[in-house]
């Protein structure tokens, strides 16, 4: 068997259809023509208010960037959902507010436990001079 013999014809593709992509033959045989997307369509932007809040959420380590990063994102995800599709970065939003939560529960507890401790100090410093003072008072 030759190369020539063993090769199977190519078939083309049949050039029957005469109607454009943009027409459709409902049953009864009229053509209908199909609305064809625009160029012009509006492509969705990222929501700048949502990386402003991921970014100020990153350093909310600090707590004025994390209440900053907080109200941000609440405020990205409101336009986010009223934007009908015209923003985008719910993702980023979500992330931020998760983000500005974490860590202003770490401050609230973290300044929980300064002040717990300094009231600690105060009144065992008040009870170690109360303790010494009468003592003196022996002597």
């Amino acid at each position: 068997m030759t190369m020539q013999q063993t090769r199977k014809p190519v078939k083309k593709k049949s050039t029957e259809s005469t109607e454009s992509a943009a027409t459709v033959q409902p049953d009864n045989g009229a053509p209908v023509a199909v609305a064809e997307p625009t160029a012009a369509a509006v492509q969705p932007q990222i929501s700048v208010t949502a990386i402003v809040a991921l970014v100020l959420s990153a350093f909310g380590i600090l707590l004025a960037p994390g209440i900053l990063g907080l109200i941000l994102a609440t405020v990205a995800l409101r336009q986010i959902n009223r934007s009908e599709g015209r923003l985008v970065g719910r993702e980023l939003a979500v992330a931020a507010l998760v983000l500005s939560t974490v860590l202003l529960i770490y401050h609230l507890i973290f300044l929980g436990a300064v002040t717990a401790a300094g009231a600690v100090a105060v009144y065992l410093g008040s009870a170690i001079d109360g303790f010494f003072s009468s003592i003196a008072g022996w002597f």
